[in-house]
């Protein structure tokens, strides 16, 4: 089947000094059967943060957020920050997504 006619996610990850609230037009108005998740990062936005600061620890932490928000296959759309992470995931599992956006990303070092 394909993905015609059924919602998609488009999971959209902020950069450094940033949060969920760049992504604020994009959520006001997703592309058609998209939606649009965009979490704060670990210690972004008042958010708590425990363990290592490390694009490893970020795509640790993500990979878990859509575990429990019980996401598949989405695509990762990530600016700066939130790119190295969103590459970081997709190195390590390339098949657990449908694709990858990365807008100004940072590298993975």
């Amino acid at each position: 089947m394909s993905d015609e006619g059924r919602n998609r996610t488009l999971v959209a990850l902020h950069g450094n000094f940033a949060s969920s609230r760049w992504w604020v037009d994009l959520r006001a108005d997703p592309p058609v059967r998209w939606r649009v998740p965009a979490p704060d990062l670990p210690g972004f936005a008042g958010t708590p943060h425990a363990g290592s600061v490390s694009i490893a620890g970020y795509a640790d932490w993500l990979q878990e957020w859509l575990r429990t928000q019980e996401v598949t296959r989405p695509v990762l759309l990530g600016h700066s920050l939130g790119g190295a992470v969103a590459l970081e995931v997709a190195a390590r599992d390339p098949q657990a997504l449908s694709g990858l956006v990365l807008a100004a990303s940072a590298p993975l070092n």
